[in-house]
């Protein structure tokens, strides 16, 4: 038989739990897409060029509105020129970029350019810009730049 004190712990607790879940949304302007729960992929250093070119093919899901998603497959991974300034003499050399962008296909038409989590099974969940396309062959692509940043020689 249940004791006030415990049905009161478990109701607390389960309010606790749904007011802490929270579904990942795309980019509205009550919603932060860039959350900590987003962001993990950034700070483990995994979003990397060489990591996501053994992902070529594979599917994300990108989480839109209204808990709705849509899937796309990474087509092709372009690395970037490296624009980076030389360093002057006698100075610490100053960080080097690596940039890449990421092409995805399957989207629909009428996408829309903004900030959306990507869902992957080998990454987890990101948050990126995606910036709507067309590829050679006229379909509708999705694209992504990313910019990592690591000191010479490392």
């Amino acid at each position: 038989m249940l004791t006030r004190r415990t049905f009161v712990a478990v109701g607390a607790a389960a309010t606790l739990v749904r007011l802490s879940v929270k579904p990942l949304r795309a980019s509205t302007r009550d919603n932060d897409v860039f959350s900590n729960a987003t962001l993990g992929a950034y700070t483990q250093g995994i979003l990397t060029q060489a990591h996501f070119e053994t992902l070529r093919g594979d599917l994300f899901m990108i989480l839109k509105d209204g808990g709705k998603a849509e899937y796309v497959r990474l087509a092709k991974v372009t690395a970037l020129p490296d624009k980076t300034p030389p360093a002057k003499r006698g100075k610490v050399p100053a960080p080097q970029f690596d940039a890449f962008f990421l092409t995805f296909t399957g989207v629909s038409p009428d996408f829309q350019q903004g900030s959306y989590v990507l869902d992957n099974g080998h990454l987890g969940r990101f948050a990126c810009l995606l910036v709507p396309g067309r590829s050679e062959q006229g379909e509708a692509t999705v694209g992504a730049t990313f910019v990592t940043a690591h000191q010479p020689g490392r």
